[in-house]
């Protein structure tokens, strides 16, 4: 049974909880905030022209994108999309030339001829899940998902979508550890071995973002 004193306790820790819970009304704002490297969820490194760049996708955006050209939207819909994506994690992989050393599409960074475009076109789409993992309280993880995404052309950069599952549903540390380090071996375009450490606090700081009726 829980005590006075500790009844209290709890209610001042929900009240401050309530106080840090931010919302933001659209989807430009809820971006901004996503994308603002000071609120931890996105980050990069630069390296040989190249930059690199990975950002956690949290599960009210993933349901956001599924359901964006949705007519009708309730909330029983949206509560059982965003159930499902809670049981993964997953990261945007981004990976562009530097602007501030060169320009141009990132495929043709060192390639000679359209074999070795191939190639890394197909290693891209293929194989790139090989060169990355998490590290959740020193178990290491792999892709269950690696999707590029078809620009046809028209960016400069590509995005790759990451996505890991835990091996088993007992383990909560895949949920709730207090740091996720995303680790990148880079045999592509020759930018070494680059690690991501996102905090568990910086996720769950991310501000409520209510996008249907």
């Amino acid at each position: 049974m829980v005590g006075k004193k500790g009844y209290i306790g709890m209610l001042f820790l929900l009240m401050l909880v309530a106080c840090n819970t931010t919302t933001v009304n659209t989807y430009e704002e809820y971006l901004a905030w996503l994308n603002d490297s000071e609120n931890g969820l996105t980050m990069d490194k630069k390296a040989g022209g190249i930059i690199i760049k990975v950002k956690h996708l949290p599960s009210n955006y993933l349901a956001y994108q599924d359901l964006l050209h949705q007519s009708q939207v309730n909330k029983d819909i949206v509560d059982s999309l965003i159930n499902n994506y809670d049981k993964s994690l997953t990261f945007l992989l981004n990976i562009g030339v530097d602007g501030d050393i060169k320009k141009g599409d990132v495929m043709y960074h060192d390639v000679k001829n359209y074999e070795e475009y191939k190639k890394k076109l197909y290693n891209m789409n293929f194989d790139i899940e090989k060169n990355i993992s998490l590290t959740i309280n020193e178990k290491e993880y792999f892709p269950v998902l690696a999707h590029l995404e078809n620009v046809y052309g028209l960016t400069e950069s590509r995005n790759i979508m990451i996505v890991f599952v835990p091996e088993t549903e007992n383990e909560q540390s895949f949920y709730n550890a207090k740091e996720i380090a995303f680790t990148y071996e880079d045999e592509l375009f020759n930018t070494g071995i680059s690690h991501f450490v996102f905090k568990r606090k910086n996720i769950n700081n991310i501000p409520s973002f209510i996008f249907w009726n």
